[in-house]
């Protein structure tokens, strides 16, 4: 029998610019409520909630990818990452 290798374990330190998330965050909400209302085609509350919820997360990632990867300016900033003895 070979012996077990011991698994690494790794940890990090993330930054969040929380001025840019409640931006974001309210222009997500903002975008799914009109777009919600815009369509208008389901009959039940739950499905406002799925389709709200689905929309919501759509605008959100596609907003924190813009401001990342287009503009430079990200939400999510990972500061250090290293190997936990």
């Amino acid at each position: 029998m070979t012996p077990a290798i011991p698994a690494k374990v790794y940890a990090g330190f993330f930054a969040i610019d929380t001025r840019l998330l409640l931006a974001v965050t309210v222009t997500a909400v903002l975008c799914s409520l009109g777009t919600i209302v815009a369509l208008r085609q389901w009959s039940g509350a739950r499905q406002y909630a799925l389709a709200f919820a689905a929309f919501f997360a759509g605008y959100f990632l596609l907003a924190c990818l813009i401001l990342d990867v287009g503009a430079g300016y990200p939400v999510f900033v990972l500061r250090s990452f290293f190997e936990v003895p």
